[in-house]
């Protein structure tokens, strides 16, 4: 853990406005390690930041939204968008993990269930990622005691 710390620190200071994906990147996965750690409260507080910073790395529109030609085409001006998009969705992710870890279970349903939306359009249905995502909205759904949600998210 002190590793990422000095790693975070570093980047922000290579980085000094702090607005940099590689910034974002070091809270989300310190943000992890707490969350393993049960250091709920200052996980939340890191991955919340991360989310923001990535949120306005992509720019008005964070989520890929339905009009959007074909997200899984980007064109040459794209690729850090949609690069960013996946860091957005994978810190989401690690915020929803903390969240259920708490009992916030509506709030980690949301963003589950965003993540598993942004990543089935940016990667594709298939991806191992998405399925990742359809797993993780499972796995919340039987911790609150939904087995007949969690079997839907798994037939999707």
């Amino acid at each position: 853990m002190q590793l990422c710390e000095e790693a975070l620190e570093v980047r922000r200071k290579v980085y000094q406005g702090y607005e940099h994906s590689d910034v974002a990147v070091s809270m989300y996965t310190l943000g992890a390690i707490l969350v393993d750690a049960q250091a709920y409260s200052k996980a939340e507080a890191l991955l919340r930041d991360s989310v923001a910073l990535l949120d306005k790395l992509c720019g008005p529109s964070g989520s890929v939204s339905d009009s959007d030609s074909d997200a899984r085409q980007p064109s040459a001006s794209a690729p850090q968008s949609r690069a960013t998009q996946l860091l957005l969705a994978t810190a989401k992710n690690n915020l929803a993990l903390c969240l259920k870890s708490k009992g916030s279970y509506e709030e980690a349903e949301e963003l589950y269930r965003e993540v598993l939306n942004n990543r089935a359009k940016i990667l594709g249905p298939e991806h191992q990622d998405t399925m990742t995502s359809m797993h993780n909205l499972a796995e919340l759904y039987r911790a609150v005691g939904d087995e007949k949600a969690a079997h839907e998210v798994q037939e999707e």
